[in-house]
């Protein structure tokens, strides 16, 4: 029956629409893409899943503590606007952003100075320096957070003294009573 194969063959060559044939050579392409695709996950997948990149190391307790008295100072402070993105802010929304962007973004802050260079100097956004205004007096954010900043780290500076003079006194006592 070769006049019948080369009928069938004819009748698909004269007649076989050409949308038919391109969705056909469509699926194919389609077909090798997911496999290849697969694969290619699969061996990039393995490759992470053999060398895990190093995480960021999370920041101290003390810096930690400097971090959140920064925030808490930009809290206390009633008079204060924060103006971000050219909007202005009240000292309560301006900590509770800062709490909120820390750990998102500023993760990998070691220390009070980095906080305010990654997260509270500017828009990670537009770019755009954040500003502080206090009365009739407006200055970038990351001026006057650098200068408190500075006057956190004195303030701390007594504590390990007065600490240890604490310790010295319970100690004293507990050798007059004993």
């Amino acid at each position: 029956m070769p006049g019948l194969e080369k009928r069938s063959w004819l009748w698909v060559r004269l007649f076989r629409p050409k949308w038919l044939e391109n969705r056909a050579r469509q699926a194919e392409r389609h077909f090798h893409a997911v496999v290849f695709g697969a694969l290619l996950s699969a061996a990039a997948g393995s490759a992470v899943a053999q060398a895990p990149s190093p995480a960021p190391a999370a920041p101290s307790a003390a810096a930690r503590a400097q971090i959140e008295a920064l925030i808490s100072r930009i809290e206390g402070h009633k008079d204060l606007r924060f103006i971000r993105n050219g909007r202005s802010y009240t000292a309560a929304q301006a900590a509770e952003f800062l709490r909120r962007k820390w750990p998102a973004q500023c993760a990998s802050a070691q220390s009070a100075e980095q906080f305010i260079e990654q997260c509270a100097s500017r828009s990670s956004t537009t770019g755009r320096p954040y500003e502080i205004r206090q009365g009739d007096r407006t200055r970038p954010a990351a001026e006057v957070l650098r200068e408190w900043a500075g006057d956190n780290k004195k303030a701390s500076s007594c504590i390990p003294f007065t600490l240890s003079l604490a310790t010295l006194q319970h100690s004293t006592s507990s050798r007059e009573s004993g």
